[in-house]
C-alpha cells in the first residue's frame, strides 16, 4: 500500500480530543496538568498519546525530568495541528439580537479584587443608569485558573494577569496594564524611590487577592538573590490596607488601586519602587464558542470601554 495511502488512513482515526491532548502537551508538558485542563482522566490522555504516536509513527513527546519534550515531529507539527483545532473552535453559532434593555441576562466573571474594585462598579453604574437587565455571578479566584469552565461557557469571562501561553482553544485580549507602588501609613519622609536593599528588609503586608502566594515582586527579588520579608498576608487590598493603618509597615498596590483609595484613607503615601521592577498586563479570556454571541459581543464592548475610562482618570 502507498505510504501516504497508509498514513491517510491512520489519521482518519484520530478525533479531535486527541488533537487537544497533543496541542496541550506541546504547551503545558505534563500529564497530569493536561488531564487537569482537559477535564479527562491521565489514562485517557495517555490512550490519546499512543493512538496520535501510532497515527504519526512517532513517539512526538519523550518523558524526561524537565516534562514531556516534543520530537522534531511535533516541532514541526504543531503549528498545523494548532490551526486545525483553531479553526474547528471558531465554527460560530448563529448570531441573533441582543437587547439588555429587554433580555435577562446573568454572566459569570472569574476574576481577581483588582477587577472588581476598578471595572464592575463602571459597569454596574451603566447597568443602573440604562436600566438594563444584565446580573453578574463573579468567581474569586483560589488556585487555578478555570480554563476547561471558561471554554465550556460554564464561566463567560475569565480576567487574568498575563500568562505566557494560554490553551489553543479559548480567545484572550489584553485590557488593563498597570504598575506597582510601596503604599505607607503617616506622613512622608523621602520622596527617593525604594532600593531593592529596602525593598528586602521592609516588613510587608502582602495583599493575595490573585491565584499564588508570592507575585511577580517576589519572583523579581529572587533574579537578585534576595526576597522581601513578608509579616501578614492579608485576604485582599482593603484588608490590607485596615492592617496598614498606624504601622510602620508596607504594602505594594498598583498604582490604580491606590488612586482608587486614597481618598478614603488620608494619611496614606506612596514611594516609586525600583525602576526595573516590572508591571503587570490583565487579559479578558472567553470561549470561540460565544466569540459570535450578541450577548458576549456587547459586555466585552462594555469591559474595553470601562477599562479605557479607568487608564484616562
Amino acid at each position: 500500500m502507498d505510504r501516504k495511502i497508509a498514513l491517510r488512513q491512520k489519521l482518519r482515526k484520530l478525533d479531535f480530543q486527541s488533537l487537544e491532548v497533543f496541542y496541550n502537551l506541546y504547551i503545558y508538558r505534563s500529564v497530569t496538568e493536561v488531564s487537569e485542563i482537559l477535564s479527562l482522566s491521565q489514562s485517557t490522555v495517555s490512550y490519546s498519546l499512543n493512538r496520535l504516536r501510532t497515527a504519526f509513527d512517532d513517539d512526538l513527546f519523550v518523558n524526561l525530568r524537565s516534562g514531556m519534550q516534543p520530537t522534531n515531529k511535533s516541532i514541526v507539527l504543531i503549528e498545523s495541528i494548532e490551526d486545525i483545532l483553531r479553526k474547528i473552535s471558531a465554527c460560530g453559532i448563529e448570531k441573533k439580537e441582543f437587547s439588555p434593555q429587554n433580555t435577562e441576562t446573568v454572566f459569570t466573571i472569574f476574576s481577581p479584587e483588582y477587577f472588581e474594585m476598578l471595572i464592575i462598579p463602571i459597569l454596574f453604574k451603566k447597568i443602573l443608569q440604562e436600566e438594563l437587565k444584565i446580573r453578574f455571578e463573579v468567581i474569586r479566584p483560589e488556585n487555578k485558573v478555570p480554563f476547561s469552565m471558561i471554554y465550556e461557557q460554564k464561566i463567560d469571562f475569565g480576567i487574568v494577569v498575563k500568562q505566557s501561553h494560554y490553551p489553543h482553544n479559548l480567545c484572550h485580549q489584553s485590557i488593563l496594564s498597570d504598575q506597582l507602588v510601596a503604599v505607607f501609613d503617616g506622613p512622608s519622609r523621602t520622596h527617593q524611590p525604594l532600593s531593592i536593599e529596602e525593598l528586602s528588609k521592609l516588613k510587608q503586608i502582602f495583599p493575595s487577592p490573585w491565584l499564588t502566594n508570592n507575585c511577580m515582586v517576589d519572583n523579581w527579588l529572587k533574579k537578585h538573590d534576595t526576597q522581601r520579608s513578608i509579616s501578614i498576608k492579608a485576604n485582599g487590598y482593603y484588608s490590607a490596607l485596615r492592617m496598614l493603618t498606624s504601622s510602620e509597615m508596607m504594602v505594594m498596590l498598583p498604582k490604580k488601586i491606590y488612586k482608587k483609595v486614597v481618598s478614603q484613607h488620608m494619611s496614606l503615601h506612596t514611594r516609586e519602587v525600583h525602576q526595573k521592577l516590572p508591571g503587570f498586563e490583565l487579559d479578558m479570556i472567553w470561549s470561540p464558542l460565544s466569540s459570535n454571541n450578541p450577548a458576549n459581543i456587547w459586555l466585552r464592548k462594555q469591559i474595553i470601554k470601562a477599562c479605557q475610562e479607568v487608564n484616562a482618570s
